[in-house]
């Protein structure tokens, strides 16, 4: 009787797939056509994540409804057409505005006088035009704060976050005081600074800023603030219309804005004052 082995066979034909494997792993092309499809595809993705974000921001560069529409009488205050300023086509352009309103508001009880600028336009441009920077290029000095707020509003969700400082400038040896108030509205917050908000900027790409200027003779104690009222209408209003209630809301005269400052509101950069 003669024994036939099938071993050397058998192992022969285990082993074969292996070595196909092995000298396909092994091939260049094989791993060059694989990282082209990678590299193909992250492209293409990141082609179709930026197309996104230019199409957002474009559709953000009109603005939800026209500043000139903000009312003219809060409460006290009023202004008048007549009074009304503009801003720099060029500062407007740096600042990245698509739509802003300058206007004079007078107290109509004691006769307190405030300027306002509301602005909105590009996050990416808007966020680093603050009294911090603009007012020193100005030829201010700063004299006292930052220091950064809270304030509490009827209707709006949230606290409101600003930041007030005293700036002074001399001229002819005399020196002029101007009080600031400014917050900017990004991304459904009120917040005094949204420098750390950048990698946001992007998926909301607009974002409203107010700044009110206040003359005044010397350094305030801040008992009086006037300021803060009218930035509370402000925020009000523009909260107002940016949000889902605003049909229900129209017409309705606002909540008077309680001006006493919300609990722990002078949680601040205090050294300066």
């Amino acid at each position: 009787m003669t024994l036939i082995t099938l071993s050397p066979s058998y192992r022969k034909s285990v082993q074969a797939p292996q070595e196909i494997v092995a000298k396909v792993s092994s091939s260049p092309w094989l791993w060059m056509t694989l990282a082209c499809l990678l590299l193909g595809i992250s492209g293409g993705v990141r082609f179709w994540r930026n197309w996104q974000f230019a199409a957002l921001a474009a559709r953000s560069d009109h603005p939800p409804f026209s500043l000139n529409e903000l009312p003219r009488k809060f409460g006290n205050w009023e202004s008048r057409v007549g009074e009304d300023a503009k801003l720099d086509e060029k500062i407007a352009r740096i600042a990245g505005s698509n739509d802003s309103i300058v206007r004079s508001y007078r107290n109509q009880k004691d006769g307190e006088k405030i300027s306002a600028l509301s602005l909105y336009g590009r996050a990416d441009k808007v966020f680093a035009h603050s009294p911090d920077a603009c007012y020193p290029a100005a030829g201010y000095q700063l004299v006292k704060g930052p220091l950064d707020r809270e304030l509490s509003v009827p209707g709006v969700k949230g606290t409101i976050h600003y930041r007030w400082s005293i700036y002074m400038k001399r001229v002819g040896g005399i020196g002029y005081y101007q009080e600031t108030y400014h917050t900017f509205y990004f991304n459904g917050e009120w917040l005094s600074d949204t420098t750390d908000q950048w990698k946001s900027f992007r998926y909301h790409p607009s974002m409203f800023r107010i700044l009110l200027e206040r003359p005044i003779s010397g350094l305030s104690d801040e008992v009086y603030r006037p300021s803060e009222e009218l930035l509370g209408r402000f925020v009000q209003e523009i909260d107002r219309r940016m949000s889902h209630d605003e049909a229900a809301g129209a017409g309705k005269e606002a909540t008077p804005v309680s001006t006493s400052p919300a609990p722990g509101s002078s949680k601040s950069q205090e050294g300066s004052s």
